[in-house]
Order: C-alpha cells, then sequence, then structure tokens
C-alpha cells in the first residue's frame, strides 16, 4: 500500500479522502491498522471534533437519574472502567432524552471507553459520530429497532443464501431478531476485545455498509448455529 502523508499524523487535521483511500488499500494488505496509531486513525477518520469544553459541559450535570443503577446492569470488575462507563453514558443521556431510554446504549458505548480509556471526550464523540452516520437511523423508531437497517441486512442474506433466509423465519424474532443482535451490541458478544478494534478499524473506514455485510455474513457463516 501507498505510504500516508507525514501530515497524517498531525492529530488536527482531518484525513483527505487520498488518506482514506491508502487506509482501504492498508486494510486489505494488512487486516488492521498498526496499533500504535489505530486511536489516531479512528479519530481522523471519523473527524471528531475533539470538543473537550462540550463534553466537560455535559459532564457537569453529574450522573443522569437513568445511570444511577448502571453499576448494576453493567457489572465490570475495573472500577475506572465502569466509572467512565457511567460518566460517558449520563453525558449522552444529557444529549439526547433516546440515549436515557434506550437499553442497549451502555454495551454500545462501552468498547469505545475501553478503547480511549482515559480520554472521555473521545469516547463520547466516536459513539455519537458512529450513531449520526454508521449507524444513522437506529434509534428513530425507538422502542421499536432500526426496521429499515435490518431489512438491508436480510436482503443481503436473501440474496447470497435464500435457504438460510428462509430457515430463519422460523426462528424466534427472525433473521432481522438475530441481525438486531449483532448489531445492537456492535459485535461485542461476538468478538474478543482485540478482534473487535481490528473489526472496528474496517466499519470506521467503510461506513454504514460495513456493518450491514458484517451482520449478514455472520448469519451466512454461523448458518448452522445460530
Amino acid at each position: 500500500p501507498k505510504a500516508l502523508s507525514a501530515e497524517f499524523l498531525d492529530a488536527r487535521r482531518a484525513a483527505s479522502d487520498d488518506d482514506v483511500n491508502k487506509l482501504r488499500d492498508l486494510l486489505t494488505v494488512y487486516g488492521e491498522f498498526p496499533e500504535k496509531y489505530r486511536l489516531l486513525t479512528w479519530r481522523k477518520v471519523l473527524r471528531l471534533p475533539d470538543n473537550e469544553k462540550a463534553y466537560e459541559t455535559l459532564a457537569s450535570k453529574g450522573t443522569h437519574p437513568a445511570m444511577a443503577d448502571l453499576p448494576d446492569r453493567f457489572p465490570i470488575s475495573d472500577r475506572s472502567l465502569l466509572l467512565r462507563l457511567q460518566r460517558i453514558c449520563s453525558c449522552l443521556s444529557h444529549y439526547s432524552p433516546v440515549f436515557a431510554e434506550s437499553p442497549v446504549v451502555p454495551g454500545m458505548v462501552f468498547p469505545f471507553v475501553k478503547a480511549f480509556k482515559t480520554n472521555e471526550t473521545h469516547a463520547f464523540e466516536a459513539f455519537l459520530t458512529l450513531v449520526n452516520n454508521h449507524a444513522r437511523g437506529w434509534f428513530e423508531l425507538f422502542p421499536d429497532p432500526p426496521f429499515g437497517h435490518l431489512a438491508e441486512v436480510e436482503a443481503v442474506v436473501k440474496f447470497h443464501d435464500p435457504q438460510v433466509a428462509k430457515r430463519m423465519e422460523s426462528v424466534p424474532g427472525g433473521l432481522q431478531g438475530a441481525a438486531w443482535q449483532l448489531l445492537s451490541t456492535l459485535f461485542t458478544d461476538v468478538t474478543t476485545a482485540d478482534e473487535w478494534l481490528r473489526l472496528f478499524d474496517h466499519v470506521a473506514v467503510q461506513g454504514r455498509a460495513m456493518l450491514t455485510h458484517l451482520a449478514a455474513a455472520y448469519v451466512l457463516i454461523w448458518r448452522d448455529a445460530i
């Protein structure tokens, strides 16, 4: 793959279209971003604003009532990690009521909190960017799942293996239910921590279509186990 420009390492500069194309080539060859530059690459590809002031304003509102019992609902042995997750979920809840009400939010936020470690602003912004772009529309029908996106997953499965799609009609929740279980957890239930980081390398660069095809591919590959 072609080398990235020296300017790419400038955290203040967003990734150019040429940079993104080079990153796609890099993923094709190596399958993942270098660990040393992974978070910087995510920040630039996702175009995170790094607006610490806005995050601190939300954080100053304290623990949101909807997240007061998060330690009971989402038990984590690492106390520091749990508190960061609670703060970020509280900020999201102050930001939008739907994030306070949706039970899937803490699980979706968790891998970003873990990846960005103590930088809560970046974890917060990465989740919001995902929701506004890659997962656009996922919460518009809340409390129902995003039937439109799930139908896209179902269409991909039907195209590649109509028999699997037909058989999934008899499974509780159907094919769309299985797809939503994968998407609403951002695949954390079916990946290790390291696998998830590599997976999100591809999602960050490829966008919304990658989530659609990942869910479809999982159903097709594990057709006999689902």
